[in-house]
């Protein structure tokens, strides 16, 4: 299955991007170090384009 996991150079998308790959999936990264920001539509909805599922883990981190 191809995969597309926001946020996934991060601490838990890339958990998730490990766990995917060991069952057999497809994963692919969207972030925005990787070129990708989930406010930005179109490009989210291009990434999005063949793939079967999403899993969305991005968030914006900051300290208080």
């Amino acid at each position: 299955m191809r995969v597309l996991v926001t946020g996934g150079t991060g601490y838990l998308g890339g958990a998730i991007m490990r766990a995917l790959t060991a069952r057999g999936h497809q994963p692919t990264a969207f972030s925005r170090t990787a070129g990708g920001d989930v406010r930005q539509r179109d490009v989210l909805l291009a990434a999005a384009r063949g793939m079967d599922a999403i899993v969305h883990s991005a968030a914006l981190v900051s300290t208080w």
